[in-house]
């Protein structure tokens, strides 16, 4: 006797069991890592005035942000925002005269990267994080 198949109830079946596939891990190294790179990135971005400047081409920012939106979730990635800006807005000018019609941004985001802010912010976040290998 020859079996059918019913097409919508195996298409179903396809489906869930795709949804049920465990997404692709990401190691400790490389979401934190993703969370320094998507906070310089966007502090640079604010720092050279957004899509004026034409830094949005660089799609560096966008990749870490997108791991950092599949690792912490959406309000994560906000509050990394908002505080690259914060940073960003605080960047002053040099006092010395020759340098008075810029600002440190580059030099500034890179001390971001590196501030104890940036890593207390990793630490309090390291504890929610699910995907890790």
């Amino acid at each position: 006797m020859e079996q059918k198949i019913n097409l919508p109830v195996f298409m179903l079946i396809c489906v869930m069991l795709s949804s049920c596939a465990r997404k692709e891990w990401v190691s400790k190294r490389d979401a934190e890592n993703s969370i320094r790179i998507a906070a310089m990135s966007s502090c640079m971005y604010e720092g050279f005035g957004g899509t004026k400047s034409g830094i949005n081409k660089d799609a560096s920012f966008a990749l870490a942000m997108d791991m950092v939106l599949e690792s912490y979730g959406l309000g994560k990635r906000d509050t990394l925002t908002a505080l690259a800006k914060e940073f960003a807005r605080n960047i002053r000018p040099p006092q010395h005269a020759d340098y008075a019609q810029g600002k440190p941004i580059i030099r500034s985001c890179h001390e971001f990267y590196h501030s104890k802010t940036l890593d207390s912010l990793i630490r309090s976040w390291r504890k929610e994080r699910f995907h890790y290998k």
